[in-house]
């Protein structure tokens, strides 16, 4: 994170994050709060540096943190200006992963995503689909991992901006 990342993360981190001594967990948003925080976030952001910033984000479960998802986040960021992650809650990996998923808890994979320096803001969602928090977000990018091949939130996210794949890691 740069240091003007981290004034406008320190600026915002009352509104809607997490507060607590530790930057990382400042920049966990609740999804309540999240569409206030993107807005505040563009518009400190102009302010700081006469642009308007180009928001990307990208959904997972990432259960088991690794090494492809840090070099996916950093592509994602590459992207754009600032990377906001949503993470999928406990029921829903579940859902997708199956018996004995997640091995994390949502609480710790936030706070393992937030602590990335590619990482701007993270939060999270409990639905099948990331297609309400996108819409919070309404991100001008949105980034999926080049091993998949299905993305049924797509039409939500060409409402706000365009598509991009990551090349498959490994």
């Amino acid at each position: 994170m740069t240091s003007q990342e981290s004034r406008i993360t320190t600026l915002l981190s009352v509104d809607g994050g997490i507060t607590t001594e530790h930057c990382s967990e400042n920049r966990i948003v609740k999804p309540d709060n999240v569409k206030m925080y993107v807005s505040t976030l563009r518009t400190v952001y102009k302010e700081l540096f006469g642009k308007w910033p180009r928001i990307v984000q990208c959904s997972g479960c990432f259960d088991l943190l690794h090494t492809a998802h840090i070099t996916h986040f950093e592509i994602a960021r590459s992207y754009g200006d600032l990377l906001v992650v949503s993470i999928n809650g406990d029921d829903t990996v579940h859902k997708l992963k199956g018996k004995g998923r997640p091995i994390f808890p949502l609480e710790d994979r936030l706070k393992l995503v937030a602590s990335l320096r590619s990482v701007t803001a993270v939060t999270w969602f409990n639905e099948d689909l990331p297609n309400d928090i996108i819409s919070k977000i309404q991100p001008d990018i949105y980034v999926k991992g080049g091993e998949t091949t299905n993305i049924p939130e797509s039409e939500e996210v060409f409402k706000y901006g365009g598509l991009r794949l990551t090349p498959k890691q490994g």
